[in-house]
């Protein structure tokens, strides 16, 4: 028994029947068939997506919405693995495409200043670090009070101010601000203060006593918890002694394969926005925990590869290439004074 139809009576706008004819008349078809499928996947639809169809939304704003989750989750997966300068650039690519949605790109720029302050705060722990490159060495106190490479510790506090002004920026685009906001913006001001400080510790011309107690304290600081960070990494059984299945070598040669294909001079993510250098993740990869096992059986080759990828400055870097994807107008770290 075949289909039975009803007749259905509607007052449509000329200009859609206009449209309509042409369409049936292009493709041999009528404009029953094509009511009929319209109404059919329009029955389908969830019900947010039906009112979205009869509210005049874009459908085509679907895709935008992907993008916008698959880069805040980037974002925050970056951020919750202290990797700030890939988080930063996903922020970025997500305020960029939230633009035109005020409560999106509130989050996005909430987000996007967090960031902004966490790298802040990891390129000043790098300054601390400036004369200690090895953590088995013996470090006195006449060391750790004395900075080295003055250019290479301002370059560094001077960068770190400038990720700061940023922050600040972002979370004052804010109309009527969540406490929140106002609470991060007066940590970035406070670091701000701090930070400006502690430059001065490597340029004056004799630094005063009280100010290199600090400094030696600080870096001790730093030390510590580096150190931490590696002894906890080196803290793991000594798997280069079990045996080896042939199965876990295969594996293991091609993860080898995996980060040796990882390229180290700069690239892009599907989004086309610009990640720096993939420096960060070879300086992560010594205290990884998922790189534990090849830590272990794979030393010498590992550190090998390690040691060819890294850079020195990458940091410094990879901010530079942060800085060069804002999507706001940010004055230079000089005009602090005048805030």
């Amino acid at each position: 028994m075949g289909k039975t139809f009803q007749t259905l009576s509607v007052r449509i706008t000329p200009d859609v029947v206009t449209n309509l004819s042409a369409y049936t008349k292009a493709t041999h078809t009528t404009q029953g068939q094509v009511v009929q499928k319209v109404l059919e996947y329009f029955l389908r639809e969830h019900p947010e997506h039906q009112q979205s169809i009869l509210s005049g939304i874009d459908t085509a704003e679907v895709p935008r919405i992907a993008q916008a989750l698959r880069q805040m989750n980037w974002g925050d997966h970056a951020f919750s693995r202290a990797r700030w300068t890939w988080a930063v650039t996903s922020y970025t690519s997500l305020d960029t495409i939230a633009a035109g949605s005020e409560h999106l790109q509130r989050l996005a720029r909430f987000k996007l200043a967090s960031a902004w302050i966490m790298l802040a705060v990891e390129l000043r722990k790098t300054a601390l670090l400036i004369d200690f490159p090895d953590d088995n060495e013996e470090v006195d106190q006449q060391r750790l009070g004395k900075i080295s490479d003055q250019f290479l510790w301002k370059r560094h506090y001077m960068a770190a101010l400038d990720c700061l002004n940023i922050a600040i920026h972002y979370l004052q685009t804010e109309t009527n601000p969540h406490p929140v906001t106002r609470y991060n913006e007066a940590c970035a001001w406070t670091l701000i203060a701090q930070y400006i400080a502690e430059k001065e510790f490597a340029v004056t011309p004799t630094i005063a006593t009280d100010d290199r107690a600090q400094l030696i304290k600080l870096r001790k600081a730093a030390l510590l918890e580096r150190r931490k960070k590696v002894d906890a990494a080196k803290a793991t059984a000594n798997y280069s002694k079990i045996s080896m299945p042939a199965a876990s070598r295969k594996y293991l040669d091609t993860a080898m394969q995996r980060l040796r294909g990882i390229q180290s001079d700069g690239q892009r993510d599907a989004d086309t926005i610009a990640i720096g250098n993939s420096h960060w993740l070879f300086e992560y990869a010594g205290e990884d925990a998922d790189m534990e096992f090849m830590r272990s059986v794979n030393k010498t080759e590992f550190e090998k590869l390690i040691s060819e990828k890294k850079e020195t400055g990458w940091l410094l870097s990879s901010y530079k290439v942060c800085r060069g994807s804002l999507t706001i107008d940010v004055p230079p770290p000089e005009s602090l004074e005048d805030a």
